[in-house]
């Protein structure tokens, strides 16, 4: 469920739910957490249509009903629209009618939605060392790639990030990733993936999933003339 604050932020929005195939089968609009509704209903009673027991096939295969957030900060209005016109091309009004999606929808998902408004300030007085990956970062990526694209290679001063108790990866404002540091190097000169890696910095550690810092907002990258992708917070 999207929580107040979400809630309040992502306005009207058009939704689709998703079937175990990848394709949606339903297109709604919605306002506050009305797109996870329907699965609360299939639970709830055994009232048969296509979309009730397209979600219960689903919920029955033990998984859970991926739901898609396609636009948001919408007026009524052009929620109203934006449905219509989904549900056309989808021809979803058509039983066995054609479910594949189009591309280019920019939708994601509700879990994202609620990760990218929902997120509380990074605040906290331990050093640490913040590293910006906006341009490497894909939503579902694993932490592991995540990780890679966080510990390579940068310009930084080893001295002061040895100072830094953790490392995090941060993507367009958010904390995607968090690693405990065991030893920064120098990039060597038979091991350059890039002619720029040459007198950068990289770092070895683990990966911490655990860590009260994921998914926190990073306010700091968003300041005027933040432009350096390596911030040094309290160190």
């Amino acid at each position: 469920m999207f929580d107040a604050k979400v809630c309040g932020e992502i306005k009207s929005y058009v939704y689709a739910l998703i079937g175990l195939d990848g394709a949606p089968f339903y297109v709604g609009k919605g306002n506050n957490n009305r797109c996870f509704q329907h699965i609360e209903e299939a639970r709830a009673n055994l009232r048969g249509t296509v979309k009730l027991d397209t979600i219960r096939t689903i919920l029955n295969a033990g998984k859970e009903v991926r739901i898609d957030i396609v636009r948001h900060g919408l007026d009524d209005k052009t929620a109203f629209e934006v449905e219509a016109a989904l549900i056309d091309i989808l021809n979803l009004k058509i039983e066995g009618g054609n479910l594949v999606a189009g591309h280019g929808l920019g939708r994601e998902s509700a879990e994202e939605i609620q990760i990218r408004y929902g997120a509380q300030p990074l605040i906290t007085e331990e050093p640490l060392l913040l590293i910006k990956i906006n341009d490497t970062y894909a939503p579902d990526m694993p932490l592991e790639k995540v990780y890679e694209m966080t510990r390579w290679a940068w310009r930084m001063d080893i001295k002061r990030a040895e100072k830094c108790n953790f490392v995090l990866g941060v993507a367009h404002g958010i904390v995607r990733g968090v690693f405990k540091p065991k030893v920064f190097r120098m990039v060597p000169e038979d091991d350059l993936r890039h002619t720029k890696d040459r007198g950068r910095v990289y770092f070895e550690g683990d990966i911490v999933g655990n860590s009260p810092y994921f998914h926190t907002s990073a306010k700091v990258f968003g300041q005027r003339g933040q432009a350096n992708p390596i911030v040094y917070l309290n160190a």
